[in-house]
């Protein structure tokens, strides 16, 4: 099957930084499966969007959905004790699952 459309890479027309999270706290880090359709007349494009909560140095973050289907960030911070041995704790920060308005 040959395809419709040449992707030109080096001017993508979508980067992650051109999108807002679709909750406060969280960072847009990937675009995927991009696709274009026409619809009345009108061209529109449909593509996911992978998210995370926003990374801080020392720790790794990751998404939790709670039971009340609130979006929690939990964080494990990685580091060395006062003995020199690899340590972790896991806290949880409770963010707004509320989604936002399309860009």
């Amino acid at each position: 099957m040959n395809d419709l459309a040449q992707r030109f890479g080096e001017n993508s027309m979508l980067r992650p930084r051109d999108l807002r999270p679709s909750v406060e706290g969280m960072e847009v880090t990937c675009l995927l499966n991009p696709g274009a359709f026409r619809f009345q007349d009108k061209t529109c494009l449909l593509v996911r969007v992978g998210e995370r909560p926003a990374q801080v140095p020392g720790k790794t973050s990751f998404p939790i959905l709670s039971p009340e289907g609130r979006l929690v960030a939990g964080q494990i911070s990685r580091g060395l004790d006062q003995a020199g041995n690899t340590s972790s704790a896991v806290s949880l920060a409770a963010r707004s699952s509320e989604a936002r308005e399309p860009c």
